[in-house]
């Protein structure tokens, strides 16, 4: 399906908010929009957005099929709200999710999870990216992240385009997470890798990242025209931002198995 939404929330096929739903056993495919105004906030396609919980279960997502279309910016599963004061408890489990081709793609996005959360078991696969980046799970928030397989189809592996920052399996940045037991493999493309691990708006949390295996993925060892290729197991990285009091310690990491990558550099 593809449409032209004029709502800031682009087109979902399945929103979850308050109470405490479990959603198992479905296929949920997320429409392709062309949006109204070019933008992020108009022109998005999610497969399933979390606004909300309101009850101490919490919710369950497992054993579902989840994708989102084409999109400026495609999210397979979000965790979202539209303030930092509303979170949800999620457990997100033994679930296949694809997101799909856009400027921005992103397989998990959990940006308001709440303490508690659990990300696990999962196949996830980023889409492809014109112009922008990709990453198979952002966490922006406090979630356990654990024995997930990210990104291992590498056909069905989008393809970033972005040459000046980091494409990524599994990105983290200001959050308190915990990392375990994984397989991450970057997304194809020309700078990418196993995991990002950031400051840049906020400080970071406790991260830990342990008995994982990461690959840089990448493309191969030749760049497009002048530019080289790099890809790598881990990226740290901190901003210049110097009125949010960061730290410049993005986690601790240990016991896991990396390999670089395809790329060049």
């Amino acid at each position: 399906m593809v449409g032209a939404p004029s709502s800031t929330t682009g087109t979902v096929a399945l929103t979850l908010n308050g109470g405490s739903p479990t959603v198992r056993g479905n296929t949920i495919a997320g429409a392709s929009t062309n949006g109204s105004s070019g933008s992020d906030a108009n022109n998005r396609s999610i497969g399933v957005a979390v606004r909300g919980t309101t009850h101490a279960a919490g919710v369950l997502i497992e054993n579902n099929d989840i994708s989102s279309g084409s999109a400026v910016q495609s999210v397979g599963v979000a965790i979202e709200s539209a303030s930092p004061a509303v979170t949800s408890l999620v457990t997100l489990s033994s679930n296949t999710i694809r997101s799909g081709t856009a400027r921005r793609s992103i397989g998990v996005f959990a940006l308001r999870a709440a303490t508690g959360s659990k990300i696990s078991n999962n196949d996830i696969t980023s889409g492809g990216t014109a112009g922008g980046a990709n990453t198979g799970i952002q966490v922006n928030s406090p979630v356990t992240v654990d024995r997930n397989r990210v990104n291992l189809d590498r056909i069905a592996t989008g393809a970033c385009t972005q040459t000046t920052s980091w494409c990524a399996g599994i990105f983290v940045e200001g959050a308190t997470t915990t990392i375990t037991n994984n397989i991450v493999i970057g997304p194809r493309g020309q700078k990418t890798t196993g995991i990002l691990m950031a400051e840049f708006e906020v400080p970071a949390g406790t991260v830990t990242v342990a008995n994982n295996y990461f690959d840089g993925g990448g493309s191969g060892p030749n760049g497009t025209g002048g530019t080289r290729n790099a890809s790598s197991a881990i990226v740290l990285q901190i901003s210049s931002n110097t009125t949010a009091a960061l730290t410049g310690i993005v986690g601790r990491i240990s016991n896991n198995i990396l390999s670089g990558g395809q790329n060049a550099d």
